[in-house]
């Protein structure tokens, strides 16, 4: 059921347009983290929501409701099939939130107008009609509570919800062997319960109310980002949002007891008024993303001018272009990433606890032994992947041998495979300590100097054989033996283009994906593919081009990063080829069979032949 909810928060965003100028005064500025935006107002001439419900997604969707809901499921399924038909209002925008409650809860949900209230509740009482609800009237106000989610709604507003909390806590100090133990871990979760049902009530209740002293629309900079053009935009308040990391540690055993507040204290001091904008446009011919980061005071002290610095141009005579797959390009300056990164742990190791100053203490004492800026200097910090092709290689892989039912034991064995083809670049600053390096790891037996003298084998580094080298002041790391063997005279047949390589001297870092040729070398190199399979990436072909991201480029005390899919129909918006291409996503990641088509009848398709 919660799986459900979780889905029906999702699609009242994707099918419902809300009261904007309300919804800012429903959440709070002191406690909302994330939200997400449907720009609706924006989405009604791109595409027809209707049209998408034949996709694979909705109609297992359908047929699961069907299965639920029998003769319930045009009333039920009308949350993401006609919302209007179940009184919810169309408006110019929607939001997805994630409140963080205390230093235990959270909360995620979804807030929306209503037109007609009493159409809405009959949906409630459909949707939970076998469950064990408990129902809360006040007023106008309507609450539903079922385990840790909840439907509430009054005259004018809704919301969908669900809690999470950090039950380890609620847990912890019974003693298994103690005679009342089965007692006392019912009365734990009885409170536990409770917590939950008053967290979701009083919740509820604020937003379907307001949430008038300390509202969202407050925030400066989430005005910032309502003023910025986005089809779907994700907004971030770290402050915020270091409240739902630290309920997360808490589930790691070693940071309980306390640990985890005062880590994500000491964290939440650097991120006071650091947000990420993330802003998803579609037009014709591409989608486009724009990534925007709002440096705290603090934050921009440490890594302000981080990311001045541009990769090594010397990098690309080691990337064959003639069948680039992909790349990813960053430089940055590691002293200022280096000593940001030992500021943020001092900060917030000191307090951890006795043990915790022991670290923070030894660090400041290995400083002194070491050099740090002789060990930040070893590499100067630009660097480069790139994915040039595929080949057929020899693998290693293990096999389990067998004498009759007797297992006799593990086997490395070695095969022909076909293999994506990579090149790792990054430019050395010190070379004589890297080689020291090198040296030690090769007198541990972690790399093996190949009989050429010029070149290692890095050991136990996959199934596939890894090699690294220096020249000209750049070590070089690849899968291919052909390029490491013959660094001095290798030269590539087809150069990358000219308008990659600007990008990378324009911008401190590049990702880059040639989707035509991805597709392609798994379509030629892949015979086991299911017809599915081949399918999807064949129509992948004849939708989607190249995706490139680049950036951070600092404007003020802000990082800005653009990247953008193009998209070979130039003349339909691309929002129905991004549906397509996230339905197939969803499909392959689901595992889901051939649906029912939403009349229930089975599809009877004559499949092809395959020769």
């Amino acid at each position: 059921m919660k799986k459900i909810l979780v889905l029906i928060i999702w699609l009242v965003v994707q099918t419902s347009v809300l009261l904007a100028q309300s919804l800012e005064k429903r959440l709070s500025a002191s406690k909302t983290s994330v939200i997400v935006s449907l720009n609706a107002h924006n989405y009604k001439p791109k595409g027809k929501f209707q049209t998408l419900l034949v996709l694979d997604f909705f109609r297992n969707l359908d047929k699961n409701f069907k299965e639920r809901y029998s003769k319930d499921y045009k009333v039920v399924s009308a949350i993401y099939r006609n919302p209007e038909e179940i009184g919810i209002n169309a408006f110019p925008r929607s939001y997805i939130f994630v409140n963080s409650l205390d230093s235990n809860a959270t909360m995620v949900g979804v807030v929306f107008g209503l037109a007609n209230s009493k159409k809405f509740e009959n949906w409630a009482n459909t949707f939970w009609k076998e469950a064990d609800v408990n129902k809360i009237k006040n007023g106008e106000n309507a609450i539903y509570l079922q385990g840790d989610q909840v439907v509430a709604w009054n005259n004018t507003c809704g919301v969908i919800a669900f809690v999470a909390l950090n039950e380890r806590s609620f847990y912890e100090g019974i003693n298994y062997d103690d005679p009342e133990y089965d007692k006392k871990m019912e009365e734990r979760e009885r409170k536990n319960k409770q917590r939950k049902i008053d967290l979701l009530k009083n919740e509820a209740t604020a937003i379907l109310q307001g949430n008038a002293n300390e509202p969202l629309e407050s925030n400066a900079n989430f005005q910032t980002f309502l003023q910025k053009p986005h089809d779907l935009g994700i907004w971030l308040n770290y402050e915020q949002f270091t409240q739902s990391f630290g309920n997360l540690l808490k589930e790691v055993p070693e940071l309980r007891f306390g640990y985890a507040e005062r880590l994500a204290s000491r964290v939440k001091s650097f991120y006071k008024n650091y947000y990420d904008h993330i802003l998803f446009n579609t037009t014709k011919g591409s989608t486009t993303v724009t990534y925007e980061t709002y440096l705290s005071e603090k934050m921009y002290q440490l890594i302000g001018n981080a990311f001045n610095k541009r990769i090594n141009p010397e990098f690309y005579k080691y990337v064959e272009g003639e069948n680039l797959l992909g790349m990813y390009a960053v430089s940055g300056d590691l002293k200022v990433l280096g000593n940001a990164l030992v500021e943020l742990y001092k900060n917030f190791g000191e307090d951890l606890s006795k043990e915790g100053k022991i670290i923070a203490a030894t660090t400041d004492v290995l400083s002194v032994m070491l050099d740090e800026d002789a060990i930040l200097g070893m590499l100067k910090g630009d660097a480069m992947v790139a994915f040039t092709g595929v080949k057929e290689m020899e693998t290693e892989y293990t096999d389990y041998e067998y004498e009759g039912e007797t297992y006799l034991g593990a086997v490395k064995k070695k095969r022909k495979e076909k293999v994506a083809v990579y090149v790792a670049t990054l430019s050395i600053g010190n070379e004589e300590s890297l080689k020291k390096i090198i040296y030690l790891l090769n007198v541990l037996e972690g790399f093996e100097l190949q009989p050429q003298g010029n070149f290692y084998r890095i050991k136990e580094a996959g199934k596939v054989q890894n090699y690294l080298a220096i020249d000209n002041g750049v070590l070089v790391i690849t899968n291919d033996l052909d390029l490491i063997s013959n660094l001095k005279n290798f030269k590539v047949k087809k150069s990358v283009e000219s308008r990659i390589q600007k990008l990378t001297q324009e911008n401190p870092m590049l990702v880059y994906v040639n989707t035509q040729a991805v597709a392609d070398a798994i379509l030629n190199h892949k015979p086991d593919l299911q017809a599915g399979e081949r399918k999807d990436l064949l129509e992948l072909k004849n939708e989607v081009g190249e995706f490139q991201m680049v950036g951070p480029l600092l404007k003020g005390k802000t990082f800005y990063s653009e990247g953008a899919l193009q998209v070979l129909d130039k003349k339909n918006n691309s929002l129905a080829s991004m549906v397509r291409f996230f339905n197939r996503f969803f499909k392959d990641r689901s595992g889901m069979s051939e649906p029912e088509d939403i009349t229930g009848k089975k599809n009877k398709k004559r499949k092809k032949k395959e020769h």
